[in-house]
Parts: C-alpha cells; structure tokens; sequence
C-alpha cells in the first residue's frame, strides 16, 4: 500500500472519524521540508502540530483517503512506519470468501488502464456531461445518434463553416449556424411544435445544440429523453436533407407539411422499432408457496430502522378456524437481525403454548437459507 503509485492512491480509500472542529470548514495544508501540517480555516489564524504528535483518531477531520497521506509533491509518505501500522491494525471481516479491491471510479468496481487514465486526466477532461450518455444509448438508432452527435459538435458543414454563405437557406438575412438551423429559425421551429412531441423549442434556451439538448431533456423522465432525442435526432435529420436540396437546387422549396410528415413517418418507425425491442414477455409461470408438512404453521416477520426493529407473528392450524398473534419491538442492528428477532418471538411463542411439530415461514431467504445450511448467512446479503 505504502509504495502504490499516486495515481492509484486517487480512487483508494482510507477509513477514519469524521468531526467537525469548533463548526468550522478546516483545511489540512503539507510542508513536506518539515513535514508538519497546518489547519487553516477562514479566519487567518494557524494552528501547527507536528505530525508525529498529532491524534488522528481525535482532532483529524483531513486525512479521508490513502492519498491525503501523501506530500503533494509525491515524494513519499508523512510517517511511513506509524501509518503502516495504523493500515495494518484495519480490520478485517472474517466471514468474507477473499479480499477485494474496489476501484470506486467506476460502476463495474472493477480497475482498468481506461479508468485509471480517466482519474490521472480528469482536471483536463472536465466534468462528466450525461448528455453523451442519453446520446449514445443503445436504444438509440446509431444513425440518429450520429446525427446528434456531428450537430452537437459543429461539424456540419453549414454556411458558418464553409465561408461560401453564411446566410440561412430559408430567409437569406439570418446566418446560417447549427443553432439557427435547428432550432432558431422560424421554419424550424415550426416543425418541433407541430411535431409527434410538441415543443416550443425556441423558448428552450441555450448557445448551441448541446445546450440546447441538455436543457431539453435535463428535467425528463430517461424513457421520455429516449423519445425526446431520437425526435431531435429524426427532426434534424430532416431539416439538414431538406436543407441541402435547397442549397444545391435553387428551384425548389420548403414545404412544412411535407417536412412534418416525413419526420412523422420515420419518429413513429423508430419508435416502433424501440417498444419492440422493450417488450417484455408475459410471465405464464404460477407463484409457488411453501408446501407444509406440519398441520401448524406460524408466519412470521420483522422490520428495522434507525437501530430498532418491530416485528410480529401469526400462528395458524388446520385444525382450528382460530388464528393467534403477537408482536415485540426492541433493538437491533441490522434488518436481518429484525427477521431473526420476528423468528425467535415465533419459537418463543410455539414453545409456552406446547406446539411441538410447527413449520416457520418467513420472508427473509438470506436466514432461511442459512438456517437449512446450518451456518451464518453471507454477510455480502445482510
């Protein structure tokens, strides 16, 4: 751990208290010449301790992560020999099949080169757009989303671009610009109303296509931005063809009805395409329930929060149209422990009224499990 480059040190965490000094915001500054710390916070005051004398299980609100163990110019470490040891006394859990190394960076938890490019470069890359995520989804056509895509980035050759006229197509006074085109000229702005998902588009503000989108579709439900972009992508692809028949033929002319219908057609093909992709099969299988071999049976349950649990039980008998509870409440530490505490007030109950051949049923497969193993269910499952 003590050698692992800084790179890695970035995405590894280190455990420790969280407190908060005197309710102010406190900083950790590193001196790596005479390796002390200071605290600063807004007012200008300092406070210095050196590090070897400093509790970091006490006062130590900084020191979060593995890296913030580390001088900033990455020479080494501030105290090796004690922070090794304090790593080394972390304890372990003993019912885990292996230790994992987590890399938290990605939602797989699984490190990879890519990954560890990722965090070295992040300050450089900015921050993530979930934009290009909506764009490239998979349930996205491809060529849609290239379509988006080359809009988004600015590389359609539109008059801005070319030189050669810098005017719209439509009205020869405006510039010709991805914005204008798709979105701020008055024929375009007259599809997306009339379009199969009306939209003001020229009150959704933004500088470019990619602000545009993102303002869109930023407040959507993620099956309704799906929709929404595979129509921008369909609307805009329409526009452009439209458009460079315009260009290269002189003679011919827009037709809004036309253009409308076109972008119906191929919206509700898409769509199509994407609810049978979705589809779900319905399920012909029937629930099965537990098969009993006693004549008596006692259901049982139990919830937990905030370190309290309630739970209860019903006990039933073939024999009898009578039905019996009882219910407990206490505390516990875990939602398993709650089912376990609503299985015992079952036992407890069966035993004071002398039923001796009783079946438990209960809602939890982690304990069930654990009891017909005859072991500690996994802890990976509490």
């Amino acid at each position: 751990m003590l050698s692992t480059p800084p790179i890695l040190l970035k995405s590894l965490t280190f455990p420790s208290k969280k407190q908060q000094l005197n309710h102010e915001l406190w900083r950790l500054q590193l001196d790596p010449e005479s390796r002390k710390c200071c605290w600063s916070t807004i007012s200008p005051q300092h406070r210095h301790f050196d590090l070897r004398e400093f509790d970091l299980e006490t006062t130590e609100i900084g020191l979060r992560k593995v890296p913030d163990l580390v001088f900033t110019a990455g020479s080494g470490f501030l105290d090796e020999e004690r922070h090794a040891k304090r790593l080394a006394e972390i304890p372990i859990a003993k019912n885990s099949d292996s230790d994992t190394l987590i890399w938290k960076e990605s939602t797989t938890r699984n490190f990879s080169v890519k990954g560890a490019y990722w965090v070295d470069q992040k300050s450089r890359f900015g921050a993530i757009d979930p934009l290009w995520n909506w764009i490239w989804d998979s349930k996205i056509h491809p060529r849609v989303s290239m379509m988006i895509w080359r809009a988004c980035l600015k590389v359609l050759p539109t008059g801005d671009r070319l030189g050669l006229s810098t005017d719209c197509p439509v009205f020869l006074s405006v510039p010709e610009s991805p914005i204008h085109l798709f979105a701020r000229c008055k024929f375009a702005s007259a599809l997306w109303f009339s379009g199969p998902l009306p939209v003001r588009i020229d009150q959704i503000p933004g500088d470019n296509i990619a602000d545009l989108l993102s303002n869109l579709c930023s407040s959507l439900d993620p099956p309704l931005i799906t929709k929404m972009l595979i129509l921008s992508g369909v609307t805009m692809d329409c526009i452009w063809k439209n458009r460079n028949i315009l260009v290269h033929n002189t003679d011919s002319r827009f037709s809004v009805d036309t253009v409308r219908m076109e972008i119906f057609n191929k919206f509700h093909e898409m769509i199509a395409e994407l609810d049978s992709k979705q589809r779900i099969p319905l399920q012909t299988n029937r629930l099965s329930f537990p098969r009993l071999t006693t004549e008596r049976c006692i259901l049982v349950d139990g919830s937990f929060k905030d370190g309290k649990f309630g739970c209860g039980m019903i006990a039933l008998s073939k024999s009898s149209d009578e039905w019996w509870i009882s219910t407990s409440s206490s505390l516990c530490s875990s939602a398993l422990d709650a089912e376990l505490q609503a299985m015992l007030l079952g036992l407890h109950w069966a035993s004071a009224n002398q039923w001796d051949n009783v079946s438990l049923v209960s809602d939890s497969k982690a304990l069930v499990e654990g009891i017909r193993a005859k072991r500690s269910p996994d802890w990976k499952r509490i």
